[in-house]
């Protein structure tokens, strides 16, 4: 039997043949701190790496969560049928409101041509005076030319009404006006009318 069976291992270094024994060990010590430190360095970059690789990782993960969430909403958007039916409804309101403004396009056109319509005719009154006679003038003017014109007036004391109708460029015209003369004519005396193209002159004696 092996006596050297059951007991323990040796450990065993070999030292080699320096002169100096301490400097031996000096010099073994600064190579394994030197060891030591280059392990120590390359740990540490490697954890850096590790560290900046977990960063990189973390950020990846959230700007996923962040796209699935969206690329989620969107699909519940366009499979949610309330969401359709507010963009459809969204949709037609767009659609009334053009309609709307268009309206009310057409009507403001409408109503600058009734304007200009209701301009067509020109009115003042002027007083007249001779040495023996004291007169004062109806005065009418038409700023478009107005064929197939017929008119008419009367007086109720210092008012007088003067209506008439017409065509200008074969579209139907009409027109009332009023004036307020400032006294009374002469014995009801009817006016001397005085008609020229598109001037129409009614003369009254007061």
């Amino acid at each position: 039997m092996n006596n050297f069976q059951n007991q323990p291992p040796t450990m065993s270094r070999v030292v080699p043949p320096f002169p100096n024994q301490q400097q031996a060990l000096q010099i073994e010590n600064a190579s394994l701190k030197a060891q030591v430190q280059k392990l120590s360095d390359e740990l540490k970059e490697s954890q850096m790496k590790k560290t900046k690789l977990q960063q990189e990782k973390q950020e990846l993960e959230s700007k996923n969560q962040v796209l699935q969430s969206q690329l989620n909403q969107r699909n519940q958007n366009s499979n949610n049928p309330q969401n359709s039916n507010e963009d459809q409804q969204l949709k037609d309101k767009c659609i009334e409101l053009q309609l709307h403004n268009q309206d009310l396009l057409q009507k403001i056109t409408h109503l600058s041509k009734d304007k200009e319509d209701k301009q067509l005719v020109e009115m003042k009154s002027y007083l007249q005076y001779s040495q023996n006679v004291q007169e004062e003038t109806i005065y009418l003017k038409w700023i478009q030319k107005i064929v197939n014109l017929q008119i008419q007036y009367q007086r109720q004391e210092k008012i007088v009404e003067i209506k008439g109708c017409g065509e200008i460029q074969n579209k139907n015209v009409i027109f009332q006006l009023q004036c307020e003369l400032s006294k009374i004519p002469i014995g009801d005396s009817e006016p001397r009318i005085i008609f020229n193209g598109r001037e129409l002159h009614l003369i009254y004696q007061i």
